[in-house]
């Protein structure tokens, strides 16, 4: 997906931009496997996988230097982007029947260049809904 002027400035409303197919196929169902292992290692079994960098430098380079999310964060942003590991470093899974995750900003002021990519891995449908 080629951004246009007018992704730039819903953006720029709005805060947020939804980008589909940012990750293929393929990597995310990579990625939903290596999240369902890594939280039945926990104990008790996870639903969120802090340090996810950490656990999974490779897989997590595949993302984000996929050529669609570059592409869309470098539209938005410019040329020096770059990956902040020390925030929201984390993988989670919503199963049917789970507490609903609530979204929060922790600061009301803009932060600057400073933008949180949220990676949805499977189609939103009611089975599946993420909920916000």
């Amino acid at each position: 997906m080629r951004l246009t002027d007018l992704h730039i400035r819903h953006f720029h409303d709005t805060g947020y931009l939804l980008v589909p197919h940012a990750v293929p196929v393929a990597l995310c169902e990579r990625l939903i496997a290596f999240i369902r292992q890594e939280t039945r290692r926990e104990n008790p079994p996870a639903g969120k996988l802090h340090r996810f960098h950490d656990r999974a430098p490779a897989l997590v380079r595949d993302v984000i230097a996929g050529p669609a999310l570059v592409g869309a964060l470098t539209r938005l942003l410019g040329p020096n982007v770059v990956c902040v590991t020390n925030r929201h470093n984390h993988a989670g899974l919503n199963p049917p029947g789970a507490a609903i995750v609530r979204y929060h900003r922790d600061i009301l002021q803009p932060t600057r260049g400073l933008v949180t990519a949220i990676l949805y891995l499977q189609e939103s449908t009611s089975p599946t809904a993420a909920h916000t």
